[in-house]
């Protein structure tokens, strides 16, 4: 899988620094539905926008936790249809390094229920489901007040950015 980006805090805050940490494996998904448009995780807590997926728990492959991701905060099974890449975060101001890996997905059957932690559910999590270009003007015109929703927002706008280059393309 390819390299997309390496952010850094370079990208977010200016500073010249690397987190040499070793990196947490993460998996993310652009879930596609019947009529072409694309699912965005609403976190109502922190009114913040962002691509569904998370980490890598145990021995699971890239493509099992994927797909267990996807479920638990979906509520749907997906069939995973392409490789994107990768996005590489080096958040030296809080020594975190973490690895998302991008897949594109579409849904496969009838939603069930999602299946997410107490944290999540804290969270206010709900699924919506925006075109492509929607989605990205969505996540480009947010707001983010901390240190992570900045790189949340710039690794999502990213990769928002190749799925429209891709589907131009395809």
């Amino acid at each position: 899988m390819n390299l997309i980006k390496f952010i850094t805090d370079k990208d977010i805050c200016g500073i010249e620094e690397i987190s040499n940490t070793m990196p947490r494996k993460a998996v993310r998904a652009i879930l596609i539905n019947d009529t072409g448009q694309i699912a965005l995780l609403y976190i109502g807590k922190f009114d913040l926008y962002t691509i569904p997926g998370g980490g890598v728990e145990g021995d699971e492959n890239l493509e099992e936790a994927l797909k267990r991701e996807i479920l638990e905060e979906t509520g749907y099974k997906c069939e995973i249809t392409n490789e994107l890449g990768y996005i590489r975060e080096s958040r030296a101001a809080h020594d975190f390094t973490q690895v998302s890996f991008y897949y594109m997905a579409k849904i496969i059957g009838e939603r069930g229920l999602p299946q997410m932690s107490q944290d999540e559910i804290e969270q206010q999590i709900q699924v919506q489901w925006h075109t492509p270009l929607k989605a990205l003007d969505i996540i480009v015109n947010e707001k983010p007040q901390t240190y992570q929703q900045k790189y949340i927002q710039c690794r999502d706008k990213t990769i928002l950015e190749k799925l429209i280059n891709y589907l131009r393309t395809e």
